[in-house]
């Protein structure tokens, strides 16, 4: 299994680096522990006259633990690439595209 993460810089405590931040949130907000991360590059995002990069990364799953709703994210879902327009609307613009076949050469997957 493969997981692409993202998080903005603000959200990363004292002290933690950028991939201790990426487990803690993903473990915080999907109950998932990752191995493998690799670092695929970060978009620049422009939003009310701020300008903020949000980093981007591939990784395996290393454990799925029982799904705890307690933060932002109120449901788990597991979905083939395929399938992700269906659930993320914005999945289907350049750069995401983009992204995601970054990922899938990090992993040698194959486009069906």
């Amino acid at each position: 299994m493969k997981l692409l993460g993202l998080f903005q810089e603000d959200i990363l405590k004292k002290g933690e680096t950028k991939l201790q931040t990426l487990k803690r949130k993903v473990m915080e907000e999907a109950c998932i522990k990752l191995k493998d991360i690799k670092y695929l590059g970060a978009v620049e995002v422009i939003e009310n006259n701020e300008k903020y990069y949000q980093l981007r990364y591939t990784a395996h799953i290393k454990e799925i633990l029982p799904f705890n709703a307690e933060w932002e994210v109120t449901e788990r879902k597991f979905v083939e690439l395929d399938n992700l327009i269906k659930y993320i609307k914005w999945s289907n613009g350049i750069t995401f595209k983009a992204q995601i076949e970054s990922a899938k050469k990090v992993w040698n997957i194959k486009n069906k």
